[in-house]
């Protein structure tokens, strides 16, 4: 990677990777989707699938670290999340913060599509608040809350969109 992307993507699966970079392409930008590693090929928009989900809590921040710090000179960094809150969701947020020196967050979870939407700051699985969801039960991360300001950390100016 010779010059920085115009948007750096650090999602914790293949599949966020993919779908975080989708709408750029379509939109004309270059792309390129790592999986576990930087992509060695410059590109409008870099994707990485940090794979930082089925880790611990304390890799996931170290990986999640390490790919900030190699893409932080973005123009758009942006930072996926599971739309159902499952992971390392605060703590991921809290070291891409922290590695990119950057103090801005939209959190905007939404993914209306696949019945997963934000109603005041509140977020919904086919309409019910995905902490009583089946979420809730996931045997490796279950979802443990559905307000999104509980997601985000506190050295963090935050903007919600709470209704999507």
């Amino acid at each position: 990677m010779n010059t920085p992307p115009r948007v750096g993507i650090l999602a914790d699966d293949l599949t966020s990777a993919a779908d975080g970079a989708g709408p750029f392409v379509d939109r004309g930008l270059s792309a390129r989707v790592g999986r576990s590693c930087l992509p060695m090929v410059n590109a409008d928009v870099f994707a990485i699938d940090t794979r930082s989900r089925s880790v611990g809590q304390r890799a996931a921040i170290e990986t999640t670290q390490k790919f900030t710090t190699s893409l932080k000179n973005a123009e758009i960094l942006y930072k996926t999340v599971d739309s159902t809150l499952r992971g390392h969701v605060r703590a991921e947020i809290g070291a891409a913060l922290k590695a990119s020196g950057r103090k801005k967050l939209v959190f905007a979870p939404a993914f209306p599509e696949a019945g997963r939407t934000t109603r005041n700051g509140i977020q919904l699985v086919d309409g019910i608040p995905v902490d009583q969801s089946a979420y809730a039960r996931d045997p490796v991360h279950p979802t443990t809350t559905s307000a999104l300001a509980d997601l985000v950390p506190s050295n963090a100016r935050s903007a919600f969109l709470l209704d999507a």
